[in-house]
């Protein structure tokens, strides 16, 4: 089964991300971290890969719209997404994927997030936080820079307002002080993570990025001693 939807908004940030707000089809019932399948209209461009990506779900499932985010490349798909326009008809999928939300956890859960791997955390956070989730939580976001940081103050809002969330975003090519920035810079690391999230070593973890990123981040969570079983991963395409 699919969906006709029409698209609300379109956004992008600096050139790099887009961000796609779309009407919610009645019946469309997913979990805070799936993904589904988007297909798009004929707008000029045509290449082998064709007009459908599965992109993670950024809304929240009680939000009354479905948002996705992308980075952007030369590909058909998405210099089409570019050429979108409100009212423009799009298709999506059913939901699918198991990368979600633990209701059932009982204790701490860290998200570890490379570029536009943070989509599915931006579900999966707001729906915790209302939906009552009283454990500690926590969100390390890895961006290239501020600007290409999707959702950045959404989530600074949110730790700003729950007590038990805990939001450290980190830029890897932005030095201490430049452009304003005074946050963290760099991977997400060990160091980092014992910095500001003391429950670590009881945590679930999610992680979703670039397959490198994955890759090297599940082995640095395996050098702390996290138990596979614990690890949750996603890994994202290059966008193309």
């Amino acid at each position: 089964m699919g969906y006709s939807v029409r698209v609300v908004d379109r956004v992008s940030k600096t050139g790099t991300v887009a961000v796609l707000k779309l009407e919610k089809p009645r019946g469309f019932a997913f979990k805070p971290g799936q993904w589904t399948v988007l297909s798009l209209p004929e707008k000029g461009f045509s290449d082998e890969k064709g007009l459908a990506r599965p992109l993670s779900i950024a809304s929240a499932p009680f939000e009354d719209f479905l948002l996705f985010a992308t980075g952007l490349s030369e590909s058909a798909f998405k210099k089409t997404l570019q050429r979108l326009s409100a009212g423009d008809e799009v298709f999506v999928d059913d939901p699918r994927g198991n990368l979600v939300f633990p209701e059932e956890a009982e204790g701490p859960v860290v998200m570890i997030a490379g570029g536009v791997g943070i989509t599915p955390f931006r579900s999966m956070v707001l729906h915790a936080l209302k939906t009552g989730w009283t454990h500690p939580l926590a969100l390390f976001y890895s961006s290239k820079t501020p600007e290409e940081a999707v959702f950045l103050q959404e989530f600074f809002e949110w730790s700003g307002r729950f007590k038990n969330f805990t939001f450290v975003p980190t830029m890897t090519r932005v030095s201490p002080g430049q452009g304003g920035w005074d946050g963290e810079t760099g991977r997400v690391s060990v160091e980092l993570i014992g910095k500001h999230f003391d429950s670590w070593r009881d945590a679930i973890y999610f992680v979703a990025g670039p397959p490198s990123m994955v890759d090297a981040t599940q082995k640095m969570l395996a050098g702390m001693g996290i138990v596979q079983e614990r690890i949750k991963l996603e890994g994202f395409g290059t966008g193309r």
